[in-house]
């Protein structure tokens, strides 16, 4: 899973999707929805967008469609996105300890790990942190 939300069981319904994305967002948002072989598999977004700097999220939603490449692929593309077309200096993110898989593919793809937040969320009783992590265009371009 990427990003905060839960995944489900298995895939959406086109109807429970749309409801799910249609819920996201706000003025500071650009936000995409992520699909192959024709099954919507969650959405990526930057969010907190200001002159110079960005959040960064992503969330599949079908755990069968995990570990096939689609995280990174989908975080280059943003990346992309936001130091080529929008020229922002930086892309931060938040991702929860246990979430390694996350982190590795945030890590393949520039970010370095910045900063811990203490007991972030409590996932079924138990709190963990949140590692924050951060690309620069400078780090992001001199790899590209």
């Amino acid at each position: 899973m990427y990003g905060a939300a839960k995944p489900s069981t298995g895939a959406l319904t086109r109807v429970a999707a749309q409801a799910w994305v249609a819920n996201l967002g706000g003025d500071d948002t650009i936000q995409w929805v992520v699909e192959a072989e024709g099954s919507f598999l969650g959405t990526a977004r930057l969010h907190s967008i200001d002159a110079v700097r960005a959040r960064y999220a992503i969330t599949f939603l079908d755990p069968a469609r995990l570990g096939q490449g689609y995280g990174t692929e989908v975080t280059a593309l943003v990346l992309d996105y936001a130091f080529c077309a929008l020229e922002l200096e930086t892309v931060t993110l938040a991702v929860l300890v246990f979430n390694e898989r996350a982190i590795r593919c945030y890590q393949r793809s520039g970010f370095r790990e910045v900063g811990r937040i203490a007991d972030a969320a409590v996932v079924d009783g138990q709190a963990f942190d949140d590692i924050l992590m951060a690309i620069t265009a400078q780090d992001y371009l001199a790899g590209a």
